[in-house]
């Protein structure tokens, strides 16, 4: 038997952040189960701590808990219980704030506030390694991180057979120390880039003498990762501590926030990571606009009103406005703005503009760039912001 308390807030949390990688609930219940580990303090472990993981086949997420007063024979014991039910008890019990006793014998007994919960034990659940090897880390703020990963994941599609534009591509650029990533969805297409990061030393290799060049050349050498762009997303909900680890393992993404740890298995396929790359790199601009965020959306609204057709076509009024008209020019509007070079009239989707813009600080200027009537536009906060979203152009 292996008796402790815990705070229930404290259960929860740790339930909160696995909580992407809890399998659904199995009618067979043959693949819907966590691993619990509990440790008493020992010589190697200074005080009682709790572990809980979850895989549901594409991403693994740990956390660790505090526990106090343990009561066992054991040092440690590893259990195996359905996933939903745990989270469904943890977050019952974190609402009632409260210590918690856990008893675990032939089944985890829950008690706490007058309350009990019994749960049985499930088959063992496979785990991802989690001391391999690492090809390229990062250490970044976690705030860093999160916003590169929203705007480098909010041009990804739905569609997994077309050519994997339902992931993201992420490059290590140790020679220039920085971070980028691309997602598109055929009509949309996402850069994002940072330098606001550390590169963390790689473990000396074993080998020395004249292998060290060549050994120095692959360590500088890109490193590139596909992964879902959902898992993706999701992986950055969570995170807590102010500085995140965010390495390449494997055929696998690390990303390591404190005592927490959340592994994404990479997507072996033919992602098109540097023919879009090279799309954006040959953009060149004859001209821009520049407008407060705010007012391009009111302008988009007065247009939606008689949209039958998503067409909006953007072209230029004069020297301080631009306009914007469908095809049928039923409704039209205009924005006052600064421009730049010879703006160019460019027909998109409307709906997929509003998307793109959404994906901007809504208080500040917005920046668009056009290069021809059919070549997309490109958009961006700011003149130096390395950050773009482009949309793709429609025939009229």
């Amino acid at each position: 038997m292996f008796q402790f308390h815990v705070n229930s807030k404290d259960l929860e949390e740790a339930m909160r952040k696995i909580s992407i990688a809890i399998p659904p609930a199995s009618q067979k219940g043959d693949n819907d189960g966590i691993k619990l580990a509990f440790y008493k303090a020992s010589k190697k472990i200074s005080k009682p701590v709790g572990l809980a993981l979850a895989f549901d086949g594409k991403i693994q997420a740990a956390s660790a808990l505090d526990i106090q007063d343990v009561s066992a024979e054991e040092d440690m014991i590893e259990i195996h219980v359905n996933g939903k039910k745990m989270e469904s008890a943890a977050y019952a019990f974190g609402a009632i704030n409260t210590v918690l006793e856990i008893t675990i014998d032939k089944d985890v007994t829950i008690v706490g506030a007058g309350q009990k919960v019994v749960l049985q034990m499930c088959q063992p659940i496979v785990a991802l390694k989690q001391n391999e090897a690492v090809l390229q880390e990062v250490e970044m703020s976690k705030d860093d991180f999160v916003n590169f990963v929203n705007f480098a994941t909010s041009c990804y599609g739905d569609d997994k057979v077309k050519r994997g534009l339902h992931c993201v591509g992420i490059r290590f650029l140790k020679e220039t120390k920085k971070l980028c990533a691309v997602s598109s969805n055929g009509t949309r297409c996402a850069y994002a880039e940072t330098g606001n990061l550390t590169y963390k030393p790689l473990p000396a290799s074993k080998n020395k003498g004249d292998e060290t060049s060549e050994q120095n050349g692959q360590e500088n050498a890109p490193v590139t990762v596909v992964i879902e762009g959902k898992q993706l997303r999701n992986a950055v909900r969570n995170l807590s501590n102010k500085k995140v680890q965010i390495g390449v393992v494997s055929n696998k993404l690390r990303i390591r926030s404190g005592s927490d740890a959340i592994m994404i298995l990479t997507q072996e396929l033919a992602y098109p990571m540097d023919a879009l790359l090279q799309f954006i790199e040959k953009m060149e601009k004859k001209g821009a606009w520049k407008a407060p965020l705010s007012k391009v959306f009111q302008a988009l609204a007065i247009y939606e009103v008689t949209m039958e057709d998503p067409l909006l076509r953007m072209s230029k009024k004069g020297e301080a406005q631009v306009l914007f008209q469908g095809k049928d020019e039923l409704s039209s509007a205009t924005v006052m703005c600064a421009q730049n070079g010879e703006v160019q009239t460019v027909a998109v989707d409307e709906r997929e503009l509003k998307i793109a813009l959404s994906v901007f600080d809504k208080e500040k200027d917005i920046i668009v760039e056009t290069a021809g009537d059919k070549l997309p536009v490109i958009i961006r906060q700011h003149e130096d912001d390395p950050n773009i979203i482009t949309v793709m152009p429609v025939a009229e």
